[in-house]
């Protein structure tokens, strides 16, 4: 009975009969069969469940199996497995994993081409490009490739190149990849080529494409009850809406994707799930929600040792709702302005190049912030949301440039309401932008120069939130003349 399954165990899944096939190899225990025929049930079973998104179950099958390795091969083939596992939870321990289950296995063993080419995604996400290279070069070698291994070392070098922005090349090996997925009828993994593909979209700035793709490859997922998979999916899902803008459509796939990441505790996806959540819940205006998101991602994170993740959680920073004092309730804000929000880093980049050089680009912010098109595109779209930059051009031939005090047109207040407001305002002006001092310079309609002392010189980036903040509140164009 056992063999009958391991021997059939492909054309089962392929036949997406694999809950049977899990139920099945349930019933084995290690009396009932010699200790190397048991191992290859344990690691079929472990396989199974990883395909089933229940990893905790698959490493538990792993370390059942470790015991019954009588010989290095058998230990190699446990400890890939358990690397593969380890891969969203602890890559430090996956790299391990792998290193050991690399001693172990005999050179011209095929399972070391998996090996080579799961290791390769490690080094992708930690920007270890020549490592990653070296790898899938290693794999790409062997004599004899299966066709599944091939499209996964497709699906590896498309992203690898993709990360790089060589978006032409990296096309077209997912293309390469979903074509021979397609062929062998592995709806599992045609969904992961073509949630690669997806990625590369969003990269490219065809969100709308993108979501397509990422709508196909979570199908899928869902027939098969693949929450693992369905949670990678959101995720990416959710990015392309916040791309595209569609805030509230974005916080739904984030939320759904969290919500999954936490069932089958996916340490790494719920961070991202989480910091996403805070900057699209802060997009929002809902502060306090992504105050929460912020804490919990930024907490998981550390407790997991995620660096990178800690790294852009901190430029993130969504600062807690304030609290209202007496002073700031003196003044109260109008039903339309807004409190501005600490700039992200990237926004303070595109601003000092707009400042040094007369201009941003999405390419020059791409260079100095080392990001893709779409994210400096993002960045640019905001800040001219916010009125700190102008759009100029079309196309290619597009550039952002610094924005004047726009004139609104409107006759501005007398000089006693003006003076008055001021003195309302200085309070949370010196809270937020820390300022020491504004008074009135000048006054012409409908234009307002203002004198304005900061107890510390400001940055470029927050002497125009000062601005911006001011122009709302006064309801009409100022020139700021530091003191």
């Amino acid at each position: 009975s056992a063999e009958r399954l391991l021997s059939s165990s492909q054309a089962l899944i392929h036949e997406l009969q694999i809950e049977p096939l899990h139920e099945a190899l349930d019933v084995f225990r290690p009396h009932h069969l010699p200790p190397t025929l048991m191992l290859d049930i344990y690691l079929l079973h472990s396989d199974v469940s990883t395909q089933l998104g229940n990893p905790r179950a698959a490493r538990r099958l792993c370390r059942a199996a470790l015991p019954l390795a009588s010989d290095p091969t058998q230990k190699g083939r446990v400890l890939r497995r358990l690397g593969k596992l380890y891969e969203a939870h602890d890559r430090t321990n996956a790299l391990n994993y792998y290193q050991q289950a690399a001693t172990h296995l005999p050179p011209t063993h095929p399972e070391l081409i998996d090996l080579y080419t799961d290791r390769a995604w490690l080094f992708i996400l930690g920007k270890e490009w020549d490592s990653a290279e070296n790898d899938l070069q290693h794999a790409l070698n062997f004599p004899t490739l299966t066709t599944t291994q091939k499209a996964n070392l497709y699906d590896a070098y498309s992203i690898l190149h993709s990360r790089q922005t060589n978006y032409a090349q990296a096309l077209d090996y997912a293309n390469q990849a979903l074509s021979l997925r397609e062929a062998s009828g592995d709806l599992l993994r045609i969904g992961r080529s073509k949630h690669n593909l997806g990625i590369i979209y969003n990269a490219l700035g065809q969100y709308e494409r993108a979501i397509h793709i990422f709508e196909q490859a979570i199908a899928p997922y869902r027939r098969l009850g693949n929450q693992v998979e369905m949670a990678t999916s959101l995720l990416s899902l959710g990015v392309s809406h916040h791309y595209l803008g569609d805030l509230t459509q974005a916080v739904t796939c984030y939320s759904d994707c969290l919500t999954l990441a936490e069932q089958v505790q996916l340490a790494l996806i719920q961070v991202k799930a989480h910091a996403n959540l805070a900057e699209a819940l802060a997009e929002l205006g809902h502060k306090q929600a992504a105050h929460h998101h912020w804490q919990q991602g930024f907490f998981l994170a550390r407790q997991h040792q995620f660096s990178d993740q800690i790294t852009y959680l901190k430029q993130l920073k969504i600062a807690s709702p304030p609290v209202e004092s007496p002073a700031t309730t003196a003044a109260p804000m109008t039903e339309k302005s807004t409190i501005l929000t600490p700039l992200h880093p990237l926004d303070h980049t595109a601003l000092q190049l707009a400042h040094k050089t007369g201009q941003v680009t999405a390419r020059s912010l791409m260079e100095a912030g080392n990001i893709s098109k779409a994210t400096a595109t993002r960045r640019l779209a905001g800040l001219v949301k916010a009125g700190h930059l102008q759009k100029m051009g079309q196309r290619r031939g597009t550039y952002y440039v610094l924005t004047q005090s726009p004139a609104e047109g409107k006759i501005s207040p007398d000089t006693t309401q003006i003076t008055r407001q001021l003195q309302h305002m200085l309070p949370y002006l010196s809270q937020q932008f820390n300022v020491q001092q504004i008074d009135l310079a000048q006054q012409q309609q409908p234009h307002i120069d203002l004198n304005i002392t900061f107890a510390t010189p400001p940055t470029l980036a927050t002497f125009l939130q000062t601005r911006t903040y001011l122009q709302q509140q006064l309801k009409t164009a100022i020139t700021l003349h530091p003191t």
